[in-house]
C-alpha cells in the first residue's frame, strides 16, 4: 500500500496507535511507521484507548504519552507526529480528554514531558499543515 505513491507524496495515517504497543491490526508496525517518515508524512494520534492501550482502558494521557514517546523514538524526530482525535466520531474518548475543549490536557501533557515549544507547535498543526501544503499544494 505504500509503494503506490512511490515517493512523491508524503503519506499520511490520519487516526492511528501503535502495533508494538498494542498489536491491534488497525495499528502502525514500526516499519510503516519509518515508511511514513521516509516519505515525510505523518501519524495522526487517535485519541482512543481501544487502538492505543487495550490492557488500560482508561489510561487516557498517559496512553497518549506512550504511543507519541514511540513514535519519536522510531523516527527520532516530532515531525511525524500530529493529532488525530476523532473527537467527531468515536464514542469512548479517555477519560482525562473528552472533548476538544481539554485539548490544554494535552498540550500541558506535552509540556511535562519536556517537549520545547517548537515540538509543540509541530505536533498540535505544525506538522499537518507541512504535510498538506507539500502534499496537495
Amino acid at each position: 500500500m505504500l509503494r503506490v505513491v512511490n515517493g512523491n507524496r508524503p503519506i499520511i495515517a490520519s487516526h492511528s496507535g501503535v502495533f508494538k504497543l498494542n498489536p491491534d491490526a488497525y495499528n502502525l508496525a514500526d516499519d510503516e511507521i519509518r515508511e511514513i517518515a521516509r516519505s515525510g508524512g505523518g501519524i495522526g494520534l487517535i485519541f482512543m484507548n481501544c487502538w492505543l492501550d487495550q490492557a488500560r482502558p482508561k489510561a487516557g494521557l498517559s496512553a497518549l504519552w506512550h504511543t507519541l514517546e514511540h513514535i519519536h523514538h522510531v523516527t527520532n524526530s516530532w515531525n511525524h507526529i500530529m493529532i488525530g482525535t476523532d473527537f467527531d466520531g468515536f464514542t469512548d474518548p479517555p477519560d482525562d480528554l473528552t472533548n476538544a475543549s481539554q485539548m490544554g490536557n494535552f498540550t500541558k501533557m506535552l509540556i511535562e514531558h519536556g517537549l520545547d515549544e517548537t515540538a509543540i507547535l509541530k505536533i498540535l498543526g505544525g506538522n499537518a499543515q507541512r504535510i498538506l501544503e507539500h502534499g496537495w499544494r
